[in-house]
């Protein structure tokens, strides 16, 4: 059996607001009931990664960071120079 990790944004979302403490809770249920094993995803290009498009008791706009970046276009395919923030 692999490993699994994950990754929680549990601070700063871009909006100048931190991600709730019931929203962030939700998640980490999710992730230990194992119904995050079963929620359908989509693939965040640039980093690889999986994230759920909903989970129960999550505010699902709060999921996809590509709506609450600073620099529109950063993770939606565009290359940025090293060095420069993604976020």
């Amino acid at each position: 059996m692999a490993a699994q990790a994950y990754l929680v944004n549990t601070g700063w979302n871009g909006t100048g607001k931190r991600i709730s403490i019931k929203d962030t809770r939700a998640i980490i249920d999710a992730i230990l009931n194992g119904s995050l094993d079963n929620a359908e995803t989509f693939t965040l290009p640039m980093f690889n990664l999986q994230i759920p498009t909903a989970l129960p008791g999550v505010d699902t706009h709060i999921l996809d960071p590509r709506q609450h970046l600073w620099f529109p276009g950063a993770v939606a395919g565009k290359s940025r120079p090293a060095g420069e923030a993604v976020y």
